[in-house]
């Protein structure tokens, strides 16, 4: 939802309980003056509890409402809060993403346990803010999470095979430990592509078919594939102690301050 229609949804919300507010009371008041010049005190008292007792559950829904729109705000905030998160990690983990693949290459196995993705936030609270949410949000953070729970579930076969391959390395099959390396770089950077698209349109994120966020997604996915292969190619000519180095100045040149090699 955009900032204007949640403007449009707080203003309708204090809009009704003010009104259901002022129609009870303006009710409450024209039933006083009636009942006081008939002198009928009964009816007089039974009005003025029942009146109370509308207008306290009036005020209480309306409070309601607000306070329930207010939760769901907080939590859509806190969504596209986790999903900056996420891109941050994935941009600090992709140098590790390349080193592992180029690594593959010269089967020599590198593998990083923290390389592994939590969505805290969507995974407790998604239920409880998605009928907030248009069709392409819903659609968009799904499919953002069937990606991380991919790549989590690889990780967790890597570890398996960096196990065996430890166990027994002159016999083991590289290809399949390239094959997963190749992987997990794809839905690495897939996944980057999904959530930067997400968080420039946070109002129609989702990749729809035909549309340019279809087209857009194929190109950067023929474009990756293609990288991929260079930097396998690349890495059957690079010397291994290249692959392994961690810090790389040119990913820095943008910074004024400077540090000592």
């Amino acid at each position: 939802m955009d900032i204007f229609g949640e403007r449009r949804t707080y203003r309708n919300i204090v809009g009704l309980t003010r009104l259901a507010d002022f129609a009870t009371g303006r009710a409450f008041l024209i039933w006083s003056v009636r009942m006081e010049t008939s002198g009928d005190s009964t009816w007089f008292k039974v009005l003025v509890v029942f009146l109370a007792a509308l207008l306290g559950w009036l005020a209480g829904q309306g409070g309601k409402l607000l306070d329930e729109w207010r939760e769901r705000r907080r939590l859509r905030k806190q969504l596209l809060e986790e999903l900056s998160h996420i891109q941050n990690t994935l941009d600090m983990a992709h140098q590790t993403m390349l080193r592992i693949l180029q690594l593959s290459v010269m089967k020599i196995v590198e593998y990083d346990e923290s390389q592994r993705f939590s969505n805290p936030i969507f995974d407790n609270f998604y239920p409880n803010v998605c009928s907030s949410l248009n069709k392409s949000q819903r659609a968009s953070y799904e499919k953002i999470d069937q990606m991380l729970k991919a790549s989590n579930r690889l990780h967790e076969q890597q570890a398996i095979c960096a196990e065996k391959i430890a166990r027994q390395s002159s016999s083991y099959d590289w290809g399949w430990w390239r094959k997963m390396a190749r992987f997990q770089y794809l839905i690495f950077n897939e996944v980057s592509f999904l959530i930067n698209h997400h968080l420039t349109n946070p109002d129609s994120p989702a990749i729809v078919f035909g549309e340019r966020s279809h087209r857009d997604y194929l190109k950067h996915e023929q474009w990756l594939r293609d990288e991929i292969e260079k930097i396998v190619e690349g890495a059957k000519t690079i010397d291994p102690r290249l692959a392994t180095i961690t810090y790389d100045p040119d990913m820095f040149t943008n910074l004024d301050d400077e540090i000592p090699d």
